[in-house]
């Protein structure tokens, strides 16, 4: 799993070496959340999620994006009234740092320059991985599938900012420290399990981007007079 994370993040980085296509580089900022054992609510008990995202982009409806974040979430079960829960009285926080690679597609004839939509929706998935490490001490890497939703707007001739709610399913159910430990003889619960090892962790951010050009193909159409990177 670390080998392949490695391998990630040097495939990323090969986007920045090899660009030949018009090229983007920027940050991202927002807000995080968890989904798995000890909550299944969106936006429950937020935190921060912050990174840095990379863009190649191949055409006027498609980009490959690469990003490096840095993601924390927290819980507790005494947040929620459930016998089970208020039983178990586990808490946690963890900090992950994932990276991961993604295809965009554009619903508009979008450009990051002046030759076609200056907005577009968009839709992504991909793959990606990270490390984990917990309160209790728990830490390792994992694989993920991310799946994404934004929305992108031309601010300027090499300035694009946009909107990016992404989920990511996990292949992992340790994210929030909760292993496979019984309930001790005498509990209320006792012998029973304290959490749900075949359903595995969610996590989710939703926030901002900016991104500035840094190279942009000088080719034009005859016909058209426009980048022949484009349509």
């Amino acid at each position: 799993m670390k080998h392949f994370l490695f391998a990630i993040i040097a495939f990323s980085i090969s986007i920045v070496s090899k660009a030949q296509d018009s090229f983007d580089i920027g940050f991202f900022g927002g807000t995080s959340f968890y989904m798995g054992d000890v909550s299944k609510k969106f936006f429950y008990s937020p935190s921060t999620a912050v990174g840095g995202v990379a863009r190649l982009n191949l055409s006027n409806r498609y980009a490959v994006r690469a990003n490096l974040t840095q993601v924390r979430f927290h819980g507790s079960d005494l947040d929620f009234s459930n016998k089970y829960q208020t039983a178990r009285m586990h808490s946690f926080e963890t900090a992950v740092v994932d990276a991961n690679v993604q295809l965009e597609f554009y619903f508009l004839d979008y450009s990051p320059h002046d030759d076609g939509y200056n907005f577009t929706p968009y839709i992504s998935t991909g793959i990606g991985g990270g490390f984990f490490s917990t309160s209790n001490n728990l830490s390792g890497y994992f694989l993920n599938v991310p799946f994404s939703a934004g929305f992108r707007y031309r601010v300027a001739k090499y300035i694009s900012a946009g909107a990016q709610w992404e989920f990511k399913k996990t292949f992992n159910d340790l994210l929030d420290g909760l292993d496979q430990n019984n309930f001790e003889p005498g509990d209320l619960f006792a012998g029973k399990q304290k959490n749900y090892f075949s359903d595995n962790d969610w996590y989710s951010y939703i926030g901002i981007f900016i991104t500035f050009t840094l190279y942009k193909p000088t080719g034009t159409c005859n016909a058209y007079g426009k980048s022949y990177k484009y349509r």
